[in-house]
């Protein structure tokens, strides 16, 4: 199999999706490549996620409401997919994941 880019882009986090939509705009042929979720270690699992979860507590105890880690969790999925790193990125990239990939 033969692939024709000019552009080869590992990892979707915040740089590799900006990169991504910035080959996009300078129409470039562009492969992206993740190993896992679309939008990486940092959207995903790490700082995103956890600014969230520290901000949303933050308001729920000035405000004096209880919530629970599910519905903590249930609006943190909510806001990840509601946004680029949810699979609505304009990038035109085509988009590698490893059972895509053969060696």
């Amino acid at each position: 199999m033969q692939y024709d880019y000019n552009i080869v882009i590992i990892g979707s986090g915040p740089a590799g999706l900006e990169a991504a939509k910035l080959a996009g705009k300078n129409n470039l042929k562009c492969a992206l490549i993740e190993r896992n979720k679309l939008g990486g270690i940092c959207f995903n699992w790490g700082c995103i996620p956890m600014k969230f979860y520290i901000q949303k507590l933050k308001e729920a105890k000035k405000a004096g409401v209880y919530i629970t880690l599910e519905a903590l969790y249930n609006e943190k999925e909510d806001f990840l997919s509601s946004g680029c790193y949810g699979g609505n990125c304009k990038c035109n990239c085509r988009y590698f994941s490893p059972p895509t990939i053969k060696g």
